[in-house]
């Protein structure tokens, strides 16, 4: 299995001192697996219009183990956050928002 390395400059890999991880068919199952176990959360946060007379997304995020990041599809501000939680609370001030999680675990 692969180890998870931050990719900075200082991380470098001498190619020349490895051999090729399997066939072409296990080399992509690894990077499956790489991708599942390090695949973010993701989730929305809905503002709600009226008294749920419609509503709108308005950021969409990714959050993992370094943070969490948003950012408007329609324009306006992007950032990171320490949580999805926390990025509810700091962007919904004077309006009514849901934090809408996605995928697997999808029950808030």
């Amino acid at each position: 299995m692969f180890e998870a390395h931050e990719l900075t400059d200082e991380y470098v890999v001498d190619e020349s001192e490895l051999a090729p991880l399997g066939t072409h068919e296990e080399f992509r199952e690894l990077l499956v697996e790489l991708v599942r176990a390090s695949v973010p959360e993701v989730f929305a946060l809905c503002e709600e219009i009226g008294d749920r007379v419609d509503g709108v997304v308005r950021y969409w995020g990714l959050s993992h183990e370094d943070g969490t990041e948003v950012f408007a599809p329609h324009g306006g501000l992007n950032g990171r956050f320490r949580s999805p939680e926390s990025a509810l609370r700091l962007l919904s001030r004077g309006r009514t928002m849901h934090l809408i999680r996605v995928g697997a675990d999808a029950s808030a």
